[in-house]
């Protein structure tokens, strides 16, 4: 009897080393083609890792007696510092702008080893639709700056890694991940959220009761500075957040955000009601797939809800992937199969049409004045703004369902059939 061309081992590990060489690909050519960079609508004006020089620059501030949270002279573009005091650790280890490649090469690296070691298709075509995502320009802006929240992204995955392991004594590491993502950029504090996988019972009350002490000593930290992430970021080309939607019509202030949290809240709400998002609190299997997703889904959800960013701030979706593909392909509940294939879509449409639009003005509207540029982008944007609100609705019921259905682990009587207590952590 012939054996089969590939073997299942040897097919996984063909899928995995087709997404790693696409992703390595795509980011050369990007890196190489200017001109496509210029169409997509990233704009670096003419230099590389510029956020990674602009924390750099902050601490050579400070060590100069300069504050650089009101002026930098030493950046070229006058950035002050927005994060928090931990980054000037960067300086006390001896870094400076002169090792503004070193820094972000080592940032850009951090988040790609980590996106292959979360990101393990089984299929060859699962590896392409995960290079697509990769390959997305939120990810691609993301390299192009060297922004901080690749670093996050890589201390966030390795705290998911940890998850990975049925060792008990695994979840402190990922809660240490999480306090250290914290002290830099205080939104990863939702990713505690994740720890609602845990099992038993008890060890999930030990988790949070733990996540309350350590993150809560980590936001009186860093509390005093926290201000200066909150500033007005006019509207340009390639933004993430729900409150883009109200500005577009003239709402501006915290109305928006608190419209924002009503909305999931009622959409979510009826999404569990209707059964239309339910899976990812099933304990029988998936459980990798499922804490990405959970922590994909939090700190995204959180980001969209309550700010506006860049772009790149989406690269946390690319954690959603691996469940919504299970899901998809391999449920056998009908409803389930819908809800991910939908969803996959719209994390597509939220992570490409942006950059499809500055495609198409650039390749067949440009040039043209800027007036109608601007109005022709402010339409495709207040157009693509549904697709996101599906999304973050559909990730909102996800979620809920998972809080509602963690209640079973505390009453063993009332336990799902077929879902027994398991050491699943």
């Amino acid at each position: 009897m012939s054996r089969p061309l590939f073997s299942p081992l040897g097919r996984v590990a063909r899928a995995r080393l087709i997404f790693i060489g696409l992703t390595v690909a795509g980011l050369a050519a990007f890196a190489l083609a200017p001109s496509f960079k210029r169409h997509l609508g990233i704009t670096d004006h003419g230099r590389w890792f510029m956020d990674s020089f602009a924390v750099l620059a902050a601490s050579d501030a400070l060590r100069a007696g300069i504050n650089p949270e009101i002026t930098n002279p030493l950046d070229p573009f006058g950035v002050v510092h927005a994060y928090t005091d931990w980054w000037y650790v960067l300086g006390d280890l001896g870094l400076t702008r002169h090792d503004n490649f070193l820094v972000g090469g080592g940032w850009v690296l951090g988040f790609l080893v980590i996106l292959w070691l979360t990101l393990r298709p089984r299929t060859e075509a699962e590896a392409i639709w995960y290079a697509v995502l990769s390959l997305s320009p939120p990810v691609l802006l993301g390299f192009n700056r060297a922004n901080s929240d690749l670093l996050i992204f890589a201390i966030l995955g390795l705290g998911a890694l940890a998850l990975r392991s049925t060792a008990r004594w695994r979840w402190p590491l990922a809660l240490a991940a999480i306090a250290v993502a914290t002290g830099l950029k205080f939104y990863p504090v939702v990713a505690a959220y994740t720890f609602v996988l845990l099992r038993p019972g008890r060890r999930l009350l030990v988790a949070l009761a733990a996540s309350i002490v350590v993150l809560g000593a980590v936001l009186l930290d860093i509390a005093p500075t926290m201000h200066r992430a909150m500033f007005f970021m006019p509207t340009v080309v390639h933004q993430f957040g729900g409150p883009m939607i109200f500005r577009d019509f003239g709402w501006n202030g915290s109305g928006p955000v608190w419209v924002g949290v009503l909305i999931l809240g009622i959409g979510g709400s009826l999404c569990v009601r209707q059964r239309w998002t339910t899976g990812l609190a099933d304990g029988s299997d998936a459980r990798d797939e499922r804490i990405l997703f959970t922590l994909g889904a939090i700190v995204m959800t959180g980001c969209f809800v309550l700010t506006i960013n860049y772009s790149y701030r989406a690269i946390f979706g690319l954690w959603l992937a691996p469940w919504l593909w299970r899901e998809a392909t391999a449920s056998q509940h009908g409803t389930r199969r819908t809800a991910a294939r939908v969803a996959g879509w719209l994390l597509f449409a939220v992570m490409w049409l942006e950059g499809i639009c500055c495609l198409l003005l650039n390749a067949l509207v440009a040039p043209a004045p800027i007036e109608i540029l601007d109005r022709v982008y402010t339409m495709w944007r207040i157009g693509l703004q549904p697709f996101a609100w599906a999304l973050f609705v559909m990730l909102s019921g996800w979620l809920l369902d998972l809080a509602l259905r963690t209640r079973h682990v505390f009453s063993p009587a009332v336990a799902v059939a077929g879902q027994p207590e398991e050491c699943e952590q």
